[in-house]
């Protein structure tokens, strides 16, 4: 049964229609995930959603007096609940008290309970005692039914788990960061379970491990959700479903994001090649009718009428809609500088009552991509501050090496004067490049028209956060120092800084909560965990699945150094050939092949799930080229039918493939499960 089904949403502010077409259906127990470019109208439609369901008209009568129209239907007695996107939760209650306010009828049951108790104990034998005692056993059968001795764990573990430690549980809320009252908001709303969770941007101020236990949990609520979210790998572990949003109207694929991915990669590459094959063939058959009228005879005139005919049963062929556009992040190192980029050596920082890290030392060599990761709070952009210079040490030291051209992204850096425009702010950077040259950047960056007169007070976080990204780019460094550069960029702006950052030709150091851009860049990580910091190196899979091994106690922990607060050096990712002495009977020769197997199993179960999902988008898509191959606007268009059959012929064979691969990693992982 649907919990809500909305179609032709449209909504405008005044003259500018923001969606014209837009719509989805959602199940219960389905998570419907929204992607599309920055300013495609992602949160506007959760407004519309929003102000359909609670009837509140808050949407349409706000200050920029939205108009929506469209039809919306909800299941029946539906609540709903709608996180907006920094939003946080205000509360004169503590944060513990406000995630408690969920189980109101259980504290009430519980308070009554007390209270029965007591006049139990007060009351003589007696029918009075004997009514006290039956209601007394009916309230404690509905709190024990409503989970009554479990509802402050509940809160604690959902507190903890969103990373709001004891210390915080008594804050007033009032009190709390923005980000805090956020997790608040969300702990206190994922407890009440309403049928509708309408969620913008959750991640925004969760770290790693916040947001891992965010995408845990969240598949086992059993909710229709709406999420409107750019962290794809967020997306690929919650979302049963993708809607995109681009040009005013909304598409919706069954799958997580990477099925999403698949499924729309195919279908774009079918309708343009359909699209260009009946482009070709209109010009063939223009060809001849101006070739038969040329020769004029009535035979050729009747040829040339048919033609005409045969063109029109083409019917007409809307163009694939282009690519949104993406920031065309290049960077070029004006050098290559030296072999030793960075030196980290006995690092020691902190704060009075909070320190940070202690006797931390590593190596940065050029062309290396470090990734720094770990909770909010920990030191992050504390380490990347002294390595620039910007924060002296306790102790220790970082030092940059001989040729070294460092530039340096901060999340919140501001990039010039508040009146400064876009284009007087990159020109007064630049005095000697040509104008045409200066917008041609800011082009490649998406300022054009009007948007080079901006004031750069006036722009919006992602506008801000690209046009420092240009600044950095057209410095020429060969060293990268980067504070969370994927903040506020939207999906195609992060895949085309991923794509640039991968081509550089010099070294990258950055700190990130976005686990898609770690997990593509990475070949060392430097990661602030259980009250320590360690270094790691491999790419982020093989940090995952050695941390892993390290939790479940099947792998040692990081080699420890003589000086316990020196930077504890983890193994690199398990090599295919065993160790000199590894391969015989002994313990250290069991441990390598235990390791070994447990490598190849994971990366089975890799195998297996990502051609589960790989094999669900050819389904579909399969299943989509039999319906059109049937239509009558097709079954008749020889050229349309030619080009679906070869797309399916294609989609059958990988089909193929994927169904092998699939039953090759589970016949493995059933076998690893007997021995």
């Amino acid at each position: 049964m649907s919990v809500i089904k909305a179609q032709g949403v449209k909504v405008a502010y005044g003259a500018t229609e923001v969606l014209s077409d837009a719509g989805f259906e959602l199940g219960a127990g389905c998570r419907l995930g929204v992607v599309g470019p920055n300013g495609a109208g992602k949160t506007t439609l959760l407004e519309a959603v929003n102000d359909a369901a609670t009837g509140s008209g808050a949407f349409r009568s706000g200050p920029l007096g939205a108009a929506i129209g469209g039809s919306f239907i909800f299941k029946k007695g539906l609540s709903v609940s709608y996180l907006r996107q920094g939003g946080g939760y205000e509360s004169d209650m503590t944060a513990f008290g406000a995630v408690m306010s969920a189980f109101g009828d259980l504290t009430g049951a519980e308070a009554r309970l007390r209270d029965l108790e007591a006049m139990i104990a007060g009351e003589g034998d007696g029918e009075a005692k004997e009514a006290l005692l039956d209601a007394y056993q009916r309230l404690r059968t509905f709190f024990e039914a409503k989970g009554g001795y479990a509802y402050e764990s509940l809160c604690r573990s959902t507190l903890s788990g969103l990373g709001l430690g004891p210390a915080d549980w008594d804050m007033p809320v009032s009190l709390l960061s923005g980000g805090q009252r956020t997790r608040v908001m969300i702990g206190k709303t994922l407890l009440e379970e309403p049928d509708l969770f309408l969620l913008d941007e959750p991640t925004n101020h969760l770290d790693m491990e916040s947001v891992r236990w965010l995408e845990g949990y969240l598949p086992k609520y059993g909710k229709a959700m709406v999420i409107v979210s750019h962290d794809r790998y967020f997306l690929d572990c919650v979302a049963t479903h993708i809607l995109e949003i681009g040009g005013g109207r909304s598409k919706q694929y069954r799958g997580n994001y990477s099925s999403y991915v698949a499924q729309k990669a195919m279908a774009d590459h079918g309708a343009k090649k359909a699209y260009d094959a009946r482009r070709k063939e209109v010009r063939r058959l223009e060809g001849i009718i101006a070739q038969q009228r040329r020769w004029g005879r009535e035979r050729n005139v009747r040829t040339a009428e048919s033609k005409r005919k045969q063109i029109g049963r083409l019917g007409e062929a809307e163009e694939p809609r282009a690519a949104e556009a993406a920031i065309g992040f290049r960077v070029n190192p004006e050098s290559p500088g030296g072999r030793d980029v960075l030196t980290v050596e006995g690092l020691s920082m902190g704060y009075p009552g909070k320190p940070l890290f202690s006797g931390l030392t590593f190596d940065v060599r050029r062309g290396d991509r470090l990734m720094v990761i770990g909770r909010n709070g920990c030191g992050k952009s504390t380490l990347l501050r002294i390595m620039i210079g910007a924060l002296r040490p306790d102790e220790g030291r970082a030092r940059i090496g001989g040729g070294v051209r460092l530039s340096y992204y901060d999340q919140e850096r501001v990039v010039g004067d508040a009146e400064e425009t876009v284009l007087s702010k990159v020109t007064g950077a630049y005095p000697d490049m040509g104008q045409t040259e200066v917008r041609d950047r800011l082009a490649s960056f998406l300022f054009k028209g009007d948007d080079v007169h901006k004031r750069v007070g006036s722009l919006s976080g992602g506008e801000r956060c690209r046009l420092t990204l240009l600044l950095i780019m057209m410095e020429g460094p060969n060293l990268l120092i980067l504070d969370e550069p994927t903040n506020h960029l939207d999906i195609p702006s992060r895949e085309a800084l991923e794509e640039g950052l991968a081509s550089f030709g010099g070294t990258v150091v950055a700190v990130s909560h976005d686990r898609f851009f770690v997990r593509r860049l990475a070949d060392a990580i430097v990661s602030f965990e259980d009250g320590g910091v360690a270094y790691f190196k491999g790419g982020y899979d093989e940090y995952r699945e050695h941390r892993e091994s390290m939790e479940s106690g099947l792998a040692t922990d990081f080699a420890s150094d003589a000086r316990p607060a020196r930077l504890r050096q983890a193994p690199s990712a398990p090599s295919a050939q065993p160790a000199a002495g590894a391969s015989g009977g002994g313990p250290d020769g069991e441990w390598a092949a235990s390791r070994r197997e447990r490598a190849e199993r994971r990366r089975n179960e890799r195998v297996l799930r990502d051609s589960e999902a790989e094999i669900a988008a050819l389904e579909g898509r399969i299943g989509a080229i039999d319906a059109e191959m049937a239509s009558d606007a097709v079954s008749s268009d020889y050229v349309a039918l030619g080009l679906l059959m070869e797309e399916r012929e294609g989609c059958a064979a990988r089909l193929d493939e994927a169904l092998a691969e699939w039953e090759g990693a589970s016949t493995y992982l059933e076998g690893a499960e007997s021995r």
